[in-house]
């Protein structure tokens, strides 16, 4: 895929269309091009069709009378005022947890790891528990330890999914995967469950 997509590039520059199993997929290579894309009025361009289409093939969820602009009418007081600084504070307080951690928890020394998994890690896991809730109010030590043990479950389940998301997109998946994409999302369902969730603070 990359030797095409460097052919492509050089025959016909950053951005072009490619027909690719009887569909139309403009391609955009220039990095600088994509907020001006990404941003474009809705009527030019729509991700909704795909998003829903890629939400039931993903993880067999189907959307009833999903509207984006409803969506982020609803997010937007959230994201404002002091609604925000109690979501930054949060979010500061989660990250905190997840990076400092316990020094007894560090007792076998340092951990390497590459600098994407650490971040991926790191925001993932504060974010889940900003989202979703900590363990138990006030915070204390066992608490705390309890949140990283289960954002750390959350990010591992997770990860294995998305390591198979672009097969999952594409419907490439070999039989052995989709049975492994089916545990690890019943998994992830069982993770997120309303009633799970129900019992964090």
């Amino acid at each position: 895929a990359a030797s095409f997509l460097t052919r492509m590039k050089k025959k016909h520059g950053d951005i072009f269309t490619v027909l690719v199993g009887g569909r139309y997929v403009t391609v955009l290579l220039d990095p600088h091009s994509y907020d001006t894309v990404v941003w474009e009025s809705r009527s030019k361009l729509d991700f909704h069709a795909y998003a829903v289409f890629l939400m039931e093939r993903i993880f067999d969820v189907q959307l009833p009378h999903y509207s984006p602009s409803d969506e982020k009418a609803k997010m937007k007081p959230t994201l404002l005022h002091r609604d925000l600084q109690a979501l930054t504070d949060a979010m500061y307080s989660n990250l905190r947890t997840v990076l400092l951690g316990d020094t007894s928890e560090a007792a076998g020394g340092w951990l390497e790891m590459g600098l994407l998994d650490f971040s991926y890690s790191c925001l993932l896991r504060a974010g889940y528990l900003t989202l979703y809730g900590v363990e138990a109010l006030p915070r204390t030590h066992e608490s705390q330890a309890q949140d990283r043990a289960h954002s750390a479950d959350v990010f591992h389940t997770f990860r294995q999914l998305d390591l198979l998301l672009p097969k999952l997109a594409r419907g490439s998946l070999s039989v052995g995967d989709k049975d492994h994409a089916c545990r690890v999302k019943g998994r992830l369902w069982k993770l997120l469950s309303p009633a799970r969730l129900a019992t964090r603070a």
